[in-house]
């Protein structure tokens, strides 16, 4: 029986995500792809057919990750379009709404570090920094048009906004503090700092 290119592009989906769980729970050095072809249902031979390599397969799941965090950096963006504080504090709560997305982020950087081949992923690290730096200036713009501010107080801002973005998903915060962390005390704080 011949796979349509839907059955082909579902099943590429369904090795990417099942590939985001293994690499997630073992890092990209401990992952293999006999795990993640078993976990997914398929033969090694049908990951390689979509994907070169183990090295090529984790850089998908990175990519993908960055575009589904981008298109909800969008849709947050389009949704409260010209409110300035509905939109930073949206973007702010974001990391609670795609927690492990975030954490994959982390650590797949933290993976690539400790990897053998560091060099073999530079420009999938430096798509994750250049992500990064974007948040933060689109921070400093939404400041910029918000009110009126010095150059020196719109940069402090726009670094405190960003530092509680990348805070916002630690897997380390003790759970009395965590608790306490909620949608409504993000718009309170934005609408001080702004």
């Amino acid at each position: 029986m011949r796979k349509t290119k839907e059955d082909a592009e579902e099943t590429k989906n369904n090795i990417l995500k099942v590939a985001i769980e293994i690499f997630f729970k073992y890092g990209y050095e401990n992952a293999t792809l006999e795990q993640i072809s078993k976990a997914a249902g398929v033969t090694r031979g049908a990951v390689y057919w979509h994907f070169e390599n183990k090295q090529n397969l984790f850089k998908c799941t990175i990519q993908s990750i960055l575009e589904e965090i981008s298109e909800a950096k969008r849709l947050i963006i389009s949704k409260y379009f010209g409110d300035h504080e509905k939109i930073i504090s949206n973007l702010l709560w974001l990391p609670r709404e795609m927690t492990m997305h975030f954490q994959y982020i982390e650590k797949a950087l933290l993976s690539i570090d400790q990897s053998d081949q560091a060099d073999e992923f530079e420009e999938i690290v430096k798509d994750i920094v250049k992500t990064k730096l974007r948040l933060y200036y689109y921070f400093l713009e939404e400041l910029r048009q918000a009110k009126m501010y010095s150059n020196s107080q719109l940069e402090n801002k726009a670094v405190l906004l960003y530092t509680i973005f990348e805070g916002m998903y630690s897997c380390n915060i003790p759970e009395e503090i965590d608790s306490k962390i909620s949608k409504n005390l993000i718009s309170n704080f934005v609408n001080q700092v702004i």
